[in-house]
C-alpha cells in the first residue's frame, strides 16, 4: 500500500475518532444540562427532551451515523439518573430512531423546516405516548411481547406446513 494511502486513512480514521469523542463530550454536557435544569420544568406538565430534539434534528439531516451515537450515549445517561426502570429511555428512543428511519424519511422526500417542524411534533408525542404506555405497562408489555413471540414463531412453522405458499394466478 502507498505511504500516502496508508497516511489518509490512518488521518480519517483519526479525525473520525475525534468526531465521535467529541460527539460523546457533547451529549454528556447536554444530558446532564436536561437532566439537573430542565427537569425542573416537568413540574409545569412541561417536558423538554433536548436530546430527542437533537436525536430527530441529525436524523432529518440524514447524519444516522451521529443519531444513534447520541442516541445511545444520552439514553444511557438518561435511564442511569431516572427513578424509573432502567432501559425504558433506551427502548422509546430506539423505537422512535427505528420509525423515523425507516418509515417516515422514505416517505418523505425533501425536508425543509415545515416538513422538520411537523416531523418534530410527531417525534415528541411518539416518544410521550410510548413513555405513558411504557412507564405504567413495562413489565406486562416485555412479558408478553416474549410470550407472544415464543408462541408465534412455533405456530407460524405449523400454519406455513399446513398452507403452503400458493402461486398467485396471473391474469393476462
Amino acid at each position: 500500500i502507498p505511504t500516502f494511502c496508508r497516511d489518509a486513512t490512518k488521518n480519517y480514521f483519526v479525525i473520525s475518532l475525534m468526531k465521535n469523542l467529541f460527539t460523546i463530550i457533547v451529549a454528556v454536557f447536554i444530558t446532564l444540562l436536561e437532566i439537573n435544569f430542565l427537569g425542573g420544568f416537568s413540574n409545569f406538565g412541561l417536558s423538554i427532551n433536548l436530546s430527542l430534539l437533537i436525536i430527530l434534528s441529525l436524523i432529518f439531516l440524514d447524519h444516522l451515523d451521529e443519531a444513534l451515537l447520541w442516541l445511545a450515549v444520552s439514553s444511557i445517561i438518561l435511564d442511569i439518573f431516572s427513578p424509573y426502570v432502567f432501559g425504558l429511555n433506551i427502548i422509546i428512543m430506539l423505537t422512535v430512531y427505528f420509525i423515523f428511519t425507516t418509515w417516515a424519511l422514505k416517505a418523505i422526500k425533501e425536508i425543509n423546516f415545515t416538513t422538520a417542524s411537523w416531523l418534530i411534533i410527531v417525534g415528541v408525542f411518539c416518544y410521550q405516548i410510548l413513555w405513558a404506555m411504557l412507564q405504567t405497562a413495562y413489565w406486562s408489555l416485555l412479558v408478553g411481547l416474549v410470550a407472544n413471540f415464543i408462541i408465534g414463531i412455533p405456530l407460524f412453522l405449523f400454519i406455513q406446513k399446513v398452507y403452503p405458499k400458493q402461486e398467485k394466478l396471473r391474469i393476462l
